[in-house]
């Protein structure tokens, strides 16, 4: 009974190998669309990292103002405003020109007296004016207004809720004390931003370079296509076959485990093959373990089997073709391995982490980085499980439907 069961193996494994002329091929036509997809994806990126908004805003300053003159020095010399933002000194007049005309994107007007207002609590408002139609520089300018005002309103109440505090418990000889160490204790967050914000590095690709995060998103398209040349070996056998099959005692699990092993042991060796010899030809990016095969082969059995449920539900033919096709496509948008996801849509974006492609991807950037990825590991067996169990409960169901 085992011999019969291995033998059966052994045919499944020599009927794939028939078939590597043909898969060749198409590997051949494929990696030309996956690197045509590619080069598009990196010039998309090259674009973006080049947008940089750079705003010029005008600013109309009082005459004779000392204070106002000297926080102006201030502002204008700051890293995180100078390297968004150009403050341009002028009059009203002028600035209304140059808004008209689209040389600035903002006119700032400060009042008489402005730095007093704030420090007395009169809170007397500047002026902003920006243009009717506003541009993402305009939008991005009232965005960091929007914020610097917030921050300023906390600043502030905390210096009142001190005050009332003190009177209420009648130390107002201290309040003049207390505000002005309150004031020098905000100044300093102000001037020395680290003690606001953590410096951390943000890409569009994540904590991967562009790179592997290509050369990830090529090998899982290239390998999901072409295993969409091998359904016919996932196809509905004829009740010839599967009277002699069952006659053997081999079920129908039996002969879709078969039909998988032949096949990802294929697409193992094929794969593994192109992984070492693009470790060999860029040994910075992948490191060649163990572990790094390991993840490869749960990469190539998850999606195998994932090809076989789409199979098991369509018989395979044309309609299963297009149907991997079209599931292919919106599983490597949705998950954002076509544009990366901090350009997709919140709702895309979301729905991209439950597909199975995030998951093969962390797998893929196992294999690269030689660092074993448990979570993904599991949820790709977990996967692969799951399509194995949904496909030959599909199988049953057509067959007795055929009867």
């Amino acid at each position: 009974m085992i011999k019969k069961h291995l033998l059966f193996t052994i045919y499944q494994i020599k009927s794939c190998l028939k078939s590597l002329p043909k898969l060749v091929l198409c590997m051949a036509v494929f990696a030309v669309l996956v690197v045509a997809i590619g080069f598009c994806g990196t010039r998309f990126s090259k674009d973006s990292d080049s947008g940089m908004v750079s705003i010029n805003a005008g600013i109309v300053l009082p005459q004779n103002d000392p204070d106002i003159a000297l926080c102006y020095q201030l502002l204008v010399s700051m890293d995180s405003i100078k390297n968004s933002c150009n403050f341009i000194p002028m009059t009203a007049e002028e600035g209304r020109e140059k808004l008209l005309s689209g040389e600035i994107s903002a006119l700032v007007e400060l009042p008489d007296g402005f730095v007093n207002s704030l420090m007395n609590g009169e809170n007397t408002p500047a002026i902003i004016t920006i243009p009717e139609n506003a541009g993402i520089e305009s939008i991005f300018f009232c965005s960091l207004i929007d914020a610097g005002a917030h921050t300023l309103s906390n600043c502030e109440s905390g210096i009142y809720a001190i005050t009332d505090l003190y009177e209420e418990y009648g130390f107002d000889s201290y309040v003049t004390d207390a505000q002005d160490e309150l004031f020098d204790y905000y100044y300093s967050y102000a001037i020395n931003r680290t003690k606001f914000f953590l410096g951390k590095s943000i890409t569009e690709t994540g904590e991967v370079t562009k790179l592997d995060y290509y050369i990830c998103s090529g090998m899982i398209l290239l390998l999901l296509l072409c295993l969409m040349a091998m359904i016919g070996n996932f196809s509905a056998r004829s009740n010839a076959q599967s009277t002699a099959l069952k006659m053997h005692r081999i079920s129908t699990g039996y002969i879709k485990l078969s039909e998988i092993i032949g096949v990802a042991l294929m697409f193992f060796v094929m794969f593994g093959l192109i992984f070492t010899v693009l470790g060999i030809a860029l040994p910075d990016h992948f490191s060649l373990m163990p572990v790094s095969y390991l993840s490869l082969f749960l990469l190539v059995f998850s999606a195998t089997c994932f090809v076989m449920f789409i199979c098991s539900l369509t018989d395979s033919g044309l309609i299963g073709s297009l149907v991997i096709f079209f599931l292919t496509a919106f599983m490597m948008y949705a998950g954002g391995r076509i544009v990366a996801g901090a350009f997709l849509p919140e709702a895309v974006e979301k729905l991209g982490t439950y597909l199975p492609v995030t998951s093969w991807s962390n797998l893929c950037y196992s294999s690269i980085n030689g660092h074993f990825d448990g979570s993904a590991a599991l949820i790709s067996g977990g996967y692969g499980l799951a399509f194995i169990v949904l496909g030959i409960f599909f199988t049953w169901i057509r067959k007795r439907s055929t009867r």
